[in-house]
């Protein structure tokens, strides 16, 4: 993670915004801010109006979240994973 880059690269879908920091000096709060964009979106809460529509409990309607929660954070993680080990930006389209 130098800043140089491979002779295979297009640098036109480079710039140094988007290049992947030298260091990686995430604090708590920086995962709470990923976390958060990652769960607060208009689709989540239909979901959970919806939940409560159908009449299920409290509880039930917080397990539901807490489990599709962690499964959004598995899924950021596989996906980042290839990114991760190639130093590089790497575009996942699902």
């Amino acid at each position: 993670m130098d800043g140089t880059h491979h002779a295979t690269h297009n640098n036109r879908l480079i710039n140094e915004e988007l290049e992947p920091s030298a260091t990686r000096t995430w604090q708590g709060k920086d995962y709470l801010f990923l976390w958060m964009s990652d769960i607060h979106s208009v689709a989540g809460y239909i979901t959970v109006g919806s939940l409560f529509t159908l009449g299920l409990p409290l509880y039930d309607v917080f397990a539901a979240l807490l489990f599709a929660i962690l499964l959004v954070q598995l899924a950021c993680n596989l996906i980042a994973v290839p990114s991760f080990r190639a130093s590089e930006n790497i575009v996942c389209i699902l």
